[in-house]
């Protein structure tokens, strides 16, 4: 089974002949070994099928970038995956995180999907090139260029994962550096590198879902009302702090860097789930500054952006470094992953299954039903996608 119909990832003809699991079959054989899986544009569904004949695509993308992302990412990164799937504590080196953010970014990338979103991006990098150049310098990189690029969308897409891949250095210096970066490289690279990184985990009674997305992601309630450049997380921050009196210079420096993070990473978080147990969550660095400081704001502070303002979903690792207090890659970091409410593994599955581009899988009838039903009551008029179908035929296998 396919994972996305010819032309509509806005490629008329294949440009590879291997096939391009864009959900990595060393994440998908988390979620059961057998996966039943729905498309709600078309109503089709798929029962008990294998991790390896589900999520791929032949040719969306060349031979040699699908042995890349074998041989630079999958390989390395599947055998640290082993080591993160059920443990109740994790420690991490510097370089593990940079390893797993790179991985993350590279799958946000390599679906289909993002070539229907290549095109929108470029065209609101270029609104925010004339609309605002200081911003725009300062979220894009010097490869700001790009927007008079007459390359293709999928050219640029494609370019752009290559240069992931190849480089060795997650930073934004990297790109900028090499001739071969791009603005969308470098825009994603400060987002995913501000995001810190934390593991949600789902109780018995429910399990995470996994989309041909492979990832979604929370928007802070409202911020779509406004400037989309401008949300109310850096707002917040900044008029938290115009409220301190003396204030420190590091301070004044730390709130320029973070207003700048929070302007590429403008969601919420982030969520990758590896398993149907556990995800992946990369959090934006405003509740890292909240927790932090809570003394500088209100206590129901988090409601006003989130549908999940529980502390716990946000607070940040455990660190240590050397005697010097430096932050190298001998740094260690110990995370201990939160366990879920079911309302909450709801939620994130709503989340979800909104942002469904054909299939979505899942390994348990009743659990998936508890999930459509919390996306349906939750998201009423605002549902992209319609689980009905799936709904009926769950409803006739208890019969």
């Amino acid at each position: 089974m396919n994972g996305l119909n010819k032309g509509e990832n806005g490629m008329n003809k294949s440009i590879g002949e291997l096939r391009n699991h864009y959900v990595p079959r060393f994440i998908l054989k988390n979620f059961g070994s057998s996966i039943s899986c729905f498309n709600p544009k078309t109503g089709e569904f798929k029962y008990d099928r294998t991790p390896e004949s589900i999520y791929f695509e032949t040719g969306i993308y060349t031979d040699e970038l699908e042995k890349k992302f074998n041989e630079r990412m999958e390989c390395s990164f599947s055998q640290m995956l082993s080591k993160l799937l059920d443990k109740d504590c994790i420690t991490l080196k510097r370089k593990d995180i940079w390893t797993i953010k790179r991985f993350l970014l590279l799958e946000t990338l390599r679906t289909p999907v993002p070539q229907s979103f290549i095109g929108d991006f470029r065209r609101n990098m270029r609104e925010c090139v004339e609309s605002c150049p200081d911003l725009a310098r300062s979220i894009f990189g010097r490869h700001i260029d790009d927007v008079e690029s007459n390359e293709s969308d999928t050219e640029y897409w494609l370019r752009t994962m290559n240069f992931i891949l190849d480089e060795d250095e997650f930073t934004t210096g990297a790109v900028d550096r090499s001739e071969n970066g791009t603005a969308l490289a470098y825009y994603f690279t400060l987002a995913f590198s501000a995001g810190y990184l934390g593991f949600w985990d789902s109780p018995d009674t429910d399990d995470f879902i996994i989309t041909d997305v492979g990832f979604t992601s929370e928007i802070e309630t409202g911020w779509f009302e406004g400037n989309s450049w401008m949300s109310k997380k850096p707002l917040i921050v900044l008029d938290a702090v115009s409220r301190i009196k003396d204030r420190s210079s590091e301070l004044n420096l730390y709130t320029s860097v973070l207003v700048r993070w929070m302007q590429a990473f403008q969601e919420n978080f982030y969520m990758f789930p590896i398993s149907s147990k556990r995800m992946f969550v990369l959090i934006n660095p405003f509740f890292k500054f909240v927790l932090t400081n809570s003394w500088m704001f209100q206590d129901d502070i988090l409601k006003m952006i989130t549908e999940m303002p529980d502390k716990r979903l946000f607070k940040p690792n455990e660190s240590s470094c050397d005697a010097m207090g430096k932050h190298e890659n001998k740094d260690t970091y110990t995370y201990r992953p939160v366990l879920l409410r079911p309302d909450q593994v709801q939620y994130c599955n709503a989340l979800l299954l909104d942002r469904v581009e054909n299939w979505v899988g899942f390994s348990s009838m009743e659990k998936m039903e508890r999930s459509i039903l919390y996306y349906n009551a939750k998201g009423d008029a605002r549902c992209r996608n319609d689980y009905g179908i799936l709904m009926d035929i769950i409803r006739k296998s208890r019969n």
